[in-house]
């Protein structure tokens, strides 16, 4: 597949597209109008300027980044920094943390002690997890704003693998991961 077959389907699919929408815009002006009396029917006016505005926000095209205001520029570019700052630290749990338990183990166990070890840092890690992930959504669910909960989560993420970092002795690795699963209830 060359670059000028995935270009000719992309101009297929747009072209579609605005036929669909140039096609849903001539049904919706040749549609009948009609004057609602708003005392024998009941219906208020607002209601239906609701209905024409949310028709309209409907109508905003996908790409409308220059429609946002600073403020909601702001606030969207925050959240993706802050779902890549969780992303990011999911991923040293799975990628740096694991492989590297295996190594602390080994330096402070006897060697058939080992696979018990590791079996408690990944299920005090998934426990704690899903405990957190229960109570975190719930505090969500009674008004707990979700900015507050995920900054509580990420501290508990950083400060688990800070603590995972020092390693001290392997009670401190246990612990660490026991905190880091706390955080890990954000996802």
């Amino acid at each position: 597949m060359n670059a000028d077959h995935i270009n000719y389907q992309q101009k297929i699919a747009q072209s579609t597209s605005e036929e669909k929408d140039q096609e849903l815009l001539t049904k919706s002006e040749n549609a009948p109008k009609q004057q609602i009396n708003s005392t024998s029917t009941g219906i208020n006016r607002n209601s239906i300027s609701t209905n024409d505005e949310s028709q309209r926000v409907n109508q905003i095209p996908e790409n409308s980044m220059n429609l946002l205001t600073p403020i909601e520029r702001r606030e969207r570019t925050l959240t993706l920094f802050v779902i890549g700052v969780i992303s990011l630290l999911t991923g040293i749990d799975y990628a740096i943390i694991l492989p590297t338990a295996w190594g602390y183990i080994n330096t402070f166990m006897q060697y058939h002690y080992g696979g018990f070890v590791m079996g408690i840092l990944l299920s005090v890690f998934a426990l704690s997890g899903a405990i957190a992930g229960i109570i975190l959504g719930y505090l969500n669910d009674i008004g707990i704003s979700l900015k507050r909960l995920v900054l509580f989560g990420i501290m508990f993420k950083i400060i688990g693998n800070i603590l995972y970092f020092i390693g001290i002795n392997i009670y401190i690795v246990v612990i660490s991961r026991l905190i880091a699963g706390i955080g890990m209830g954000l996802v």
